[in-house]
């Protein structure tokens, strides 16, 4: 008994189990719950030359006779059953599943001539009268008749067939029921006798195959031949079914049917597809049959067009088991068989249904769809049709519309990698077959035979890559490759452009073989006299770079066959530079500066070994943009970089993609002081002396940064070869760390900047920007940008947040922190309000005109305001520059910025004149209130010049003396205000 009870969220999955169609052709099931009550198969069960098992689900084994000998393999590959026509049989004791009032019988056998009765199958009683039915084939005429008895008029009824098989396999079908013309048999599926005759069915008597007289031991009428399928259905089953059936059989069988012969993929002209064939479809008649599986692992179903005389069928090369494995094809994973259909009219697309269970998918990755191919060539490598195959339930997938024509061919695969040749690629989901970033569990392969001409021209994730070795893998300008693991690089990986490379494993480098990887980076030190600082993304050797081994002569770009020379490094007596070919370098300013408070210099560019992380410094050729090209072993993985307290070291990105300043500076907190610092040379230089070189650092903390004189502040991103210093003034060392987690895919751009070029703002919190300049000569400007972000946190130091002033110049503006002695080129405080106040440093190292200027608000929509303590101006930004002279010297407490003017104009009120006298003693930090009046003093409060509350005083016995006297010990010198709030108002006073 079958059971039904499936919950309605797997609807789906019951409907596959409950009515997969696993009888012969696809007709009937073999879990004992349809109507197909017997099916004994040569090749299914464990079948021996005494045992013959029952595959329909019933059980009903073949175990008590003497038996018959088991041929193996022996028609089309199939097994059958050789009777010797003397004493083999096969029998099974009484069963009434096995004696139905109506059924349909089908037997398989090539029967030998002989001059008696040869009982295929029998199940008679002629003890009492005669009962049951038996397929004879007659002495000499060995004409197959089909016996039934009836106790009422005490014969046997005989429909003849007129129709002797000797030799040949064939198939006989004998169908029953009572009424007119109810008994038929069926040779090959073409009618050849029909009767009336009624039938008594036997009640007690066993079943035999291959013999007769069940009534008697031993039996009688043994059959002399071989066979192969009997089938017993407890039910007449339509003409559609009955088609189906016999197509399979015949074709399990190697031979043709005289009718209805409508799979005709089973011939050697149309390539032997003659295992488990199964078909669906609606006879003339208009019975119809619209769900098989059969023996394989391929169900049709849901034909969406059926009408009379419509059939699909379909069948196998391969008997046997079946696995995937590769093909060097279309480089996919490949079912070991392939599939035939022959289509009769047309029924419109079905329902394909594969079940996989135990065939192993362990080589699928599990991003790959496994797919039905259809073709109408064998190869199937040029698909007419492709379709999804997903799942449905436990080892079962699905496509729905598909199509098919008469003689096309199928199969079932999967992507096990994507592969490129000279040609093109295969098995990606992008454009002409490319990886995607939809590609992510796929390896990427790249051929010996890839010689660059098939670039990729789009973003692509996947899990590994290898390239073989001369393979060239060429990545399109502005596109990346991401890659799970690790890369086998014996070829070469080409980056035009700005194409990045990005590895996400964590971990030391996964990256192996002696190939190269190539990747452009331009130099904006446009005349010998500026350095720049570099890193490398690639290294020379896996572990190390030498600056000769990684940086080329970039003058011609990359292209997949660009071959860039080596670079001409001079001496270190020779000072500059030069655009020769290839081109020069001067040797005298290659440095590196590493955990230490000097350069190391020169450095030899052939034999210094620097790790991947570290950089270094070199001046250009001059004469414009120099394009250099790094060639070597591209770097992957944690490099970690040790720094000393009081100590510097130029670092840089060492990856051939972006890295996220931001996730940078966060991984290392604890490291470093949390500034990166990005030099920025002056196109204005003259000279190599370092006191003539005009240039300074541009500088970042999390969430932002500013230039170095009038530049662009750098970005989020640091790009491909980009260098920047970091220090660190706690005590005790740090380990600076670069690992996979920092990569972005970011092009040069609003975002991401080589020696800062980007000018985008792209801020979280409110920001504010003050600049401040001068001239330095008649054509020169000096400028210098302050950055005050409002992010939640203190007027205190903030690792990562607030930037010290790498460059601090005789002249200049700084910010301040609390706690701190040095200038601060940014700091990050408290959220954004409308009453705070920021106070300004300001050097002047000769008389000098300075211009403060608002270079940006972002996120405040009030005014800002300057305000010149010594002359009690105020100048509103927001409309103009205030433009001053200033007088050599420091002034740390003149200058304030604020978004209120009545903030930075508190005055002393008329009553402090005639009521309150306010007094502050510096030295011995004393504040005195004298109240001369009879005035309530309700309250006293001093705020810094942020606005912040730094002291009160509210108790009643205080407030009430003449004389307040309070202590300034613990407040620093600064500009604050006292508050006095009285019976009659509230009185402010400023003091210092």
């Amino acid at each position: 008994m079958i059971r039904t009870h499936c919950f309605l969220f797997a609807l789906i999955l019951c409907f596959v189990s409950t009515f997969a169609q696993t009888g012969p052709g696809g007709v009937g099931k073999t879990d004992g719950s349809s109507n197909l009550v017997l099916w004994l198969n040569p090749d299914k069960g464990s079948n021996t030359g005494n045992t013959w098992t029952d595959q329909s689900g019933n059980g009903y084994d073949f175990s008590s006779s003497n038996g018959a000998t088991l041929n193996t393999a022996d028609v089309n590959g199939y097994n059958s059953y050789l009777f010797n026509g003397n004493n083999n049989f096969f029998d099974k004791s009484f069963e009434s599943d096995l004696n139905p009032s109506t059924f349909s019988i089908f037997a398989v056998n090539n029967i030998n001539s002989t001059t008696d009765y040869k009982a295929v199958i029998s199940s008679r009683d002629a003890s009492s009268g005669k009962k049951g039915f038996i397929l004879y084939s007659y002495p000499d005429s060995n004409e197959w008749v089909f016996w039934t008895g009836s106790t009422s008029i005490r014969e046997w009824l005989k429909t003849f067939s007129g129709t002797s098989t000797v030799g040949s396999w064939t198939i006989q079908s004998i169908f029953y029921k009572s009424g007119t013309n109810g008994k038929r048999i069926f040779i090959n599926n073409t009618l050849k006798g029909t009767s009336s005759g009624e039938m008594t069915l036997n009640t007690t008597k066993p079943f035999r195959v291959g013999a007769g007289a069940n009534d008697q031991n031993p039996p009688k009428f043994y059959f002399n031949g071989k066979m192969g399928d009997i089938i017993m259905f407890n039910t007449v089953l339509n003409t559609a079914k009955r088609i189906i059936v016999n197509n399979y059989l015949a074709s399990k069988y190697g031979f043709s049917l005289s009718s209805d012969d409508y799979y005709d993929e089973d011939t050697p002209t149309n390539g032997n597809f003659d295992h488990h064939v199964a078909g669906i479809g609606q006879a003339t008649d208009g019975s119809n049959h619209t769900d098989s599986k059969g023996t394989g692992i391929v169900r049709m179903n849901t034909p969406s067009n059926l009408n009379d005389d419509d059939f699909l069928f379909w069948g196998s090369n391969t008997k046997g088991n079946l696995t995937f494995a590769a093909t060097t094809n279309n480089y996919k994973e490949i079912i070991s068989a392939k599939w035939r259909v022959s289509k009769r009219n047309n029924l419109g697309t079905v329902s394909v249904v594969v079940d996989l269970s135990g065939i192993n998918l362990s080589n699928k990755p599990s991003c790959a769809n496994l797919k039905l191919i259809v073709d109408n060539d064998s190869d199937l490598l040029s698909p007419t049709a492709s379709y999804n195959l997903l799942p449905i339930g436990t080892d079962l997938y699905q496509a729905n519309n598909v199509a098919f024509l008469d003689n096309d061919y199928f199969t079932i695969e999967f992507p096990k990698q994507i592969v490129l040749d000279n040609t093109q690629f295969y098995n990606g989901s992008g454009t002409a077959n490319a990886p995607s970033v939809s590609d992510n569990c796929l390896k990427l392969l790249v051929k010996s035979t890839a010689d660059g001409s098939v670039q990729l021209t789009e973003n692509a994730s996947v899990k590994d890559v290898e390239v073989e070795t001369g393979g060239t893998l060429v990545v399109a300008s502005a596109k990346s490759v991401t890659v799970a693991n690790g890369i086998q690089l014996d070829g070469e990986i080409r980056l035009i452009g700005d194409a990045q490379l990005i590895q996400m494993q964590n971990g030391g480098s996964q990256v192996t073989g002696s190939g190269n990887l190539y990747r452009d980076q331009q130099s904006i030190t446009v005349n010998t006299y500026q350095s720049g600082y570099w890193s490398s993304p690639v290294t020379t050797n896996g572990a190390t770079y030498t600056i000769s081994g990684v940086l080329k002569d970039g003058s011609s770009p990359t292209t997949a066959s660009t071959n860039p020379p080596n670079i001409n490094f001079t001496d270190i007596h020779t000072l500059d530079g030069s655009k020769t070919s290839p081109i020069t370098i001067s040797g005298r300013w290659l440095a590196k500066h590493v955990d230490d408070t000097n350069w190391t210099y020169p450095i030899s560019p052939t034999t210094e070994q620097l790790n991947p992380g570290e950089g270094f410094n070199m001046k250009s050729t001059g004469g414009g943009v120099q394009n250099f090209t790094f060639k070597g072993i591209p770097n992957d993985g944690t490099y970690t970089s040790t720094i000393n307290s009081g100590n510097y070291s130029l670092l840089g990105n060492p990856y051939p993609s972006a890295i996220d300043a931001d996730i940078f500076l966060t991984d290392n907190q604890n490291a470093i002081d949390g500034t990166l610092y990005f030099y920025n040379s002056s196109a204005t230089d003259n000279s190599h002396y370092v006191g003539e070189y005009s240039g300074g650092y541009a500088t970042r903390v999390i969430g932002m940064g500013t230039p170095f004189n009038g530049g662009i502040s750098p970005q989020k991103f640091i790009p491909v070869g980009q260098g920047f210093f970091v220090g660190r003034t706690s005590s005790g060392s740090g380990v600076v760390e670069f690992n996979n987690g920092q990569r972005v895919f970011e092009t040069l751009g609003a975002n991401s900047t080589f020696f800062s070029r980007s000018s985008v703002t792209n801020s979280s919190f409110p920001l504010l920007r003050i600049g401040f300049e001068f001239n330095t000569s008649d054509t020169e400007t000096y400028k210098r940008q302050l950055a005050i972000g409002f992010r939640g946190l203190t007027q205190g130091f903030e690792n990562g947040y607030d930037a010290i002033m790498f460059d601090k110049k005789p002249t200049d503006i700084a910010l301040k922190v609390d706690d701190k002695e040095e200038p601060f080129v940014i700091t990050g405080i408290e959220n954004y309000n409308s009453d705070l106040v920021i106070p300004l440093s300001v050097y002047a190292s000769e008389l000098k005109e300075v211009t403060f200027k608002l270079d940006e608000k972002y996120g405040i929509s009030e005014n800002v305001y300057l305000k010149d303590k010594q002359t009690d101006l105020i100048y509103n930004l927001s409309d103009t520059n205030a433009t001053l002279t200033l007088s050599p010297g420091n002034y740390d407490d003149r200058f304030y910025v604020a978004f209120k003017e009545s903030v930075l104009n508190l005055e002393e009120n008329q009553l402090l004149n005639t009521h309150f006298t306010v007094s502050h003693n510096r030295n011995n930090k004393k504040l005195s209130v004298v109240n001369n009046s009879n005035s309530l003093v309700k309250k006293i409060s001093i705020y810094n010049f942020l606005g912040q509350q730094v002291a009160t005083v509210n108790t009643q016995e205080k407030l009430k003396l003449k004389k307040i006297i309070l202590s300034t010990t613990l407040l620093k010198e600064a500009i604050y205000f006292i508050s006095i709030t009285t019976d009659k108002g509230v009185i402010n006073k400023k003091f210092y």
